[in-house]
């Protein structure tokens, strides 16, 4: 028990009734809820409405037929703090059996700071990336103006040269200017 409640990870065991029978104390931090408040309350209640359908569902399944869905393995969920704020987790859920009674044990883990951290490395992976086409077309522009530069170098000269063998009154004289 001390080890549970202990946990650096939320841990909630609920009934097949679909309430909890124990939270530990991160948990609580958690969802922001004391323990009093949820004991016997519905599991459902920690998390977003979109979810509960498809948990009664994945329970009742897993009592009727042994198939474990989600059982067994991390799935990413959204919890429902107490203000009604929702955030990513981490879900991991197991379940026991004591003579017809099952129990499911479910350890949480808030992943919102490393969210933060993938989107931030995500939205600076764009802007090297756009900054790195940027580059790439700067220096094709240079690459461009310098050839152009070397062009115009040459008709300059060669008009110059031009100019020097025409007489001042050769009517292609304004066309070489």
């Amino acid at each position: 028990h001390e080890i549970m409640e202990n946990a650096i990870d939320a841990i909630v065991v609920m009934g097949q009734d679909g309430r909890i029978s124990y939270l530990n104390g991160a948990a609580e931090r958690m969802f922001g809820y004391e323990r009093y408040e949820m004991l016997g309350r519905p599991v459902a209640t920690l998390m977003p409405e979109q979810y509960r359908q498809a948990h009664e569902r994945g329970v009742q399944r897993y009592i009727k037929t042994g198939q474990p869905g989600i059982m067994g393995r991390v799935t990413l969920v959204d919890g429902l703090r107490r203000g009604g704020e929702t955030f990513p987790l981490e879900l991991s859920i197991s379940a026991s059996r004591a003579g017809d009674q099952f129990a499911f044990t479910g350890i949480l883990r808030d992943v919102t700071e490393r969210r933060r951290t993938e989107e931030s490395l995500a939205e600076r992976e764009l802007q090297m990336r756009q900054a790195q086409k940027l580059d790439a077309v700067g220096t094709l522009a240079g690459g461009i103006a310098h050839d152009f530069n070397n062009l115009m170098t040459a008709i300059l000269g060669f008009s110059a040269f031009l100019l020097q063998n025409l007489k001042p009154d050769d009517p292609n004289r304004a066309d070489v200017l």
